[in-house]
């Protein structure tokens, strides 16, 4: 059976994203965090070309290959046919093999932590890093106060879609990850199997996890 492969990336990162998930209203369900991480990641075409391979993989298990994007017998990839390709990205129809809830944890965990790699930018802090170990602002004032002035330094703004009520059922403002009064973070998902935040090693920095420069 046809498969997705590397050549089909740049035209899998065109397809109207309301086309992989449907009708889809949960924002914590599979195709609910898919849509998260894949708002930030099909932006950064290069990293997305460099490693979004694993995000193939999931589209093998979920959908059929396109009819219009099936292999050419003869001549193989021609520019033409690139073209074609490219320029049917955004009337493709998918056919589903099977629904979200059904893909294989390995798959939908590999294809979110890449998304969520080439999306987000990972800054590890430790105790003797000359980067602020909090972002209070008495914390912040201290950090200013302690270098010299001439240099350049970038803030930024962490906000939280979250409504009060919810954090307060969260056990207040912690980043959502590690949200754990009332198991939060259990029932929007982030302890399941195919969800990167489900180790702790991925999570260990979620509270400086920031979407990619520049997005």
């Amino acid at each position: 059976m046809a498969a997705f492969e590397k050549v089909y990336l740049p035209y899998i990162r065109r397809i109207p994203l309301a086309k992989i998930v449907l009708s889809n209203t949960s924002e914590t369900n599979e195709q609910g965090w898919f849509s998260y991480f894949w708002s930030e990641a099909y932006l950064w075409k290069a990293d997305f070309l460099r490693q979004g391979e694993p995000v193939l993989a999931l589209f093998n298990v979920l959908f059929e290959l396109p009819k219009e994007w099936e292999r050419p017998g003869l001549g193989g990839w021609t520019q033409a046919k690139l073209k074609e390709m490219e320029r049917a990205a955004d009337m493709i129809v998918l056919k589903r093999k099977r629904e979200w809830s059904a893909v294989p944890h390995e798959a939908l965990f590999n294809a979110l932590l890449a998304l969520l790699t080439i999306g987000f930018r990972r800054i590890p802090i430790s105790m003797n890093s000359t980067i602020a170990t909090s972002d209070t602002s008495l914390e912040m004032a201290k950090y200013l106060k302690k270098f010299d002035h001439s240099k350049k330094i970038q803030l930024g703004r962490r906000g939280d879609t979250r409504k009060l009520s919810d954090l307060i059922t969260g056990g207040g403002f912690i980043c959502k990850a590690e949200s754990m009064a009332n198991n939060y973070a259990a029932k929007i998902n982030m302890r399941q199997p195919w969800h990167p935040f489900s180790k702790l090693s991925i999570r260990c920095d979620i509270g400086r996890q920031t979407p990619h420069p520049c997005s």
